[in-house]
């Protein structure tokens, strides 16, 4: 917390590795102020650290993942950020409820820019919520109708939940934006990104699929690379042979960029690059076309739709990697 006590910085507090990119252009920008990212679990203080790196203007701290320290956490870090005057930025696309509750009753200065929302998912009522003590302490603080509930379709078997705050105070400011773009690189070599995890679909289809796609390349001379989910829990964990596995926990928006094409499937990143960003969402066994609706409204809230290509067959996969010159 003796981190706090800096004569000019802001504090970012994250919940995903969506915003690092922006986090990393800010800290190489010569008026760079010192920065403090507050990871809200632990998986994330592995991803964020490479930016802490050739710098001592970055710190990373992680939030425990017990409720009660949580929140105790988060009444330290906004009244902190409150009392000495600075600046919070914080991202989130399913919602932080403990921080949203701090920043409700200190109010400190600060700006929120969402980048992903829920609104494919499916709004529900409090009682659904599985977690009761949340649901509980909001009662007692009366605040509960200040929230929206969200769950989404099934993964693995097990849907996911997520909370949204419906009005921030006026001290902080929402900025809005869509998914910030990837650059193309100077020179593209055969080598192919795999963007997997678990989805929407049967995880066994969607390994399938890879797989197929994996073959067809390595037959066609290309170099495949699979980058898992950062987050465990999401994660496909695609066996076999024929590529190389990249670290889960590094973002995509840090690797060495130099893929031809990127494939996936309902990956956020998967956004991020607009001509070589290539979908197998109609190569999937038994997908609904109500999940289809699903992830392509995902993409079309982060303003993505448009970038991604879809492949309609395997012959497809063919055709694209053919075309490499």
């Amino acid at each position: 917390m003796a981190y706090f006590f800096v004569p000019r910085g802001s504090v970012h507090v994250v919940t995903n590795t969506i915003p690092i990119r922006q986090i990393e252009q800010e800290l190489k920008s010569q008026n760079s102020e010192f920065v403090i990212i507050v990871c809200a679990s632990k998986f994330l203080f592995k991803s964020y650290y490479p930016l802490t790196k050739n710098t001592n203007k970055c710190k990373l701290i992680y939030v425990p993942n017990n409720f009660i320290i949580k929140i105790i956490y988060y009444l330290l870090v906004v009244g902190l950020v409150k009392l000495l005057g600075i600046k919070i930025v914080f991202y989130h696309e399913c919602c932080n409820p403990c921080l949203d509750l701090c920043i409700h009753f200190f109010a400190p200065h600060g700006v929120f820019r969402p980048q992903v929302t829920l609104e494919c998912w499916t709004e529900i009522p409090y009682w659904d919520y599985p977690s009761k003590k949340l649901v509980k302490i909001m009662q007692l603080l009366k605040v509960l109708e200040k929230f929206k509930f969200y769950r989404s379709t099934q993964l693995e078997g097990k849907p996911e939940f997520g909370v949204t705050f419906k009005q921030y105070p006026k001290s902080i400011e929402c900025i809005e934006q869509n998914l910030e773009q990837m650059p193309n690189p100077k020179r593209k070599s055969k080598k192919i990104l795999l963007l997997v995890s678990v989805s929407i679909g049967t995880s066994i289809e969607v390994r399938n699929v890879y797989l197929n796609i994996i073959r067809i390349a390595n037959e066609a001379g290309f170099r495949c690379y699979v980058k898992d989910h950062p987050n465990s829990r999401f994660r496909l964990q695609l066996n076999g042979e024929g590529w190389t596995q990249l670290d889960a926990s590094v973002p995509v928006e840090l690797l060495n960029d130099d893929y031809f094409v990127i494939i996936g499937l309902n990956s956020t990143a998967l956004g991020r690059y607009t001509d070589r960003a290539f979908s197998i969402i109609n190569l999937v066994n038994g997908l609904a076309e109500v999940d289809k609706f699903t992830i392509r409204q995902h993409y079309e809230g982060i303003g993505a739709l448009a970038n991604i290509r879809e492949f309609s067959g395997l012959g497809d996969v063919k055709e694209i990697l053919a075309s490499y010159k």
